[in-house]
């Protein structure tokens, strides 16, 4: 897979790494079949949203939100452009330019809604599976250094997830259970971009 979204840039830090993730997202997320490592691996679709982006309402089926958290310890540091870099910068750029690093975290919110059928015991069949189903696949694919190399190329690297967790038991009242779940997954980055393109 490669990415056509713009590589992480300085003057739009936020936007062009939520950007890249998106386009990486959905290149998994569509309800298709996509080779992860040496593995072919069914996907669920799942709808995508980022930071303070509302889900369509009412939602059913799979939903994974991004949010970035922070970044922190941003420094500055002296290095060699790659031969992709070069080819986008302007004639005459030197090779070795300043770049900007930061170590960023971003979170994942795996949702689900399948409420009961009318007429059930209360039981949602699938809301269950269908988290821990899309936030393990979401965890074994960005654990991935194959698949996650084009984020990696765009300046998204060292990507860490921590499993997915409950973020409350999953019910939506005391004794009723309305087919809601939600995984909260962590994950850890370095974010790069060069300083030249500023």
């Amino acid at each position: 897979m490669s990415l056509n979204s713009k590589a992480v840039d300085g003057l739009d830090l936020e936007g062009s790494a939520l950007a890249l993730w998106q386009e990486f997202l959905a290149g998994y997320f569509d309800g298709g079949t996509h080779q992860v490592g040496r593995v072919t691996v069914a996907f669920p679709n799942a709808v995508l949203r980022f930071q303070e982006a509302s889900l369509p309402q009412p939602m059913k089926g799979v939903a994974i939100s991004v949010v970035w958290v922070m970044p922190a310890r941003v420094e500055r540091y002296w290095d060699t452009l790659t031969a992709a870099e070069l080819a986008a910068m302007p004639e005459g750029t030197p090779m070795e330019q300043e770049r900007g690093r930061a170590q960023g975290a971003f979170l994942f919110l795996v949702r689900t809604v399948d409420p009961p059928s009318p007429g059930s015991s209360g039981a949602a069949s699938n809301a269950q599976r269908q988290v821990q189903a899309a936030a393990g696949k979401l965890f074994g694919l960005l654990q991935n250094t194959a698949a996650t190399e084009p984020l990696s190329e765009k300046g998204i690297s060292k990507i860490r997830p921590t499993t997915a967790r409950m973020a409350f038991p999953g019910d939506g009242a005391p004794g009723e259970d309305l087919g809601y779940r939600l995984r909260v997954m962590s994950c850890r980055t370095v974010l790069r971009w060069a300083v030249v393109s500023q």
